[in-house]
């Protein structure tokens, strides 16, 4: 069902205003805050990245006790709604807090809804896959979130960054690597998950 210019306006003003004061949860960030992030609070993976914050994520350390739980966003002003250690500035130069914030290394890097979203050149979006291959540990898994409007998993798949340093993975037992979601009444707001894993130094 389409709506009229000005509902879908208001709707979409409406629908993200009480998302982001925590009324509710659109399905992907509940797939994401029920499922994903509760599987990897178990194992191996203790040093984890967040890339991006908001209002709606100032709870997700919570979620992650036992681990060292960093989030990085470009936004100072957003400051208040990362984890404690938070970093203001572009994911473009996280190799450079390696030292700082994780001289283990990342074992996880969740990069949901990013792309599209302040991270827009081709460019960039190539440079941050670098730049998150050289602090991800061997096996270190990434979860890259995105709107399909803004780049189909297609597209990231074939991109020789991730080639390279990555390879696709199931998430837990599903055996699917890959998640979509649509919102009802939203247009253009797919949202798809991506499960990929740091290749080894030996790894083809």
């Amino acid at each position: 069902m389409d709506l009229h210019p000005l509902g879908q306006h208001l709707f979409d003003y409406v629908y993200f205003q009480t998302w982001s004061w925590g009324l509710w949860s659109p399905p992907d960030r509940l797939f994401l805050t029920k499922e994903v992030l509760p599987f990897y609070r178990k194992g191996r993976f203790k040093n984890i990245l967040f890339v991006g914050v908001h209002r709606y994520t100032k709870s997700y350390p919570k979620l992650m006790p036992n681990t060292r739980f960093v989030t990085i966003d470009i936004d100072p002003s957003l400051e208040k709604f990362g984890a404690k250690g938070h970093i203001s500035d572009s994911v473009l130069n996280i190799s450079q807090y390696r030292s700082s914030h994780f001289p283990d290394g990342l074992d996880l890097v969740v990069f949901n809804g990013v792309i599209g979203f302040g991270l827009d050149k081709p460019e960039e979006v190539t440079e941050a896959f670098a730049q998150l291959a050289k602090v991800l540990n061997p096996r270190g898994h990434l979860i890259i979130g995105t709107n399909p409007k803004f780049i189909k998993q297609e597209s990231l798949l074939g991109m020789p960054v991730i080639q390279e340093n990555f390879r696709i993975i199931p998430f837990a037992d599903s055996g699917s690597s890959s998640f979509r979601f649509e919102p009802p009444l939203q247009r253009n707001a797919a949202h798809e998950y991506l499960f990929l894993s740091r290749r080894g130094q030996n790894e083809n």
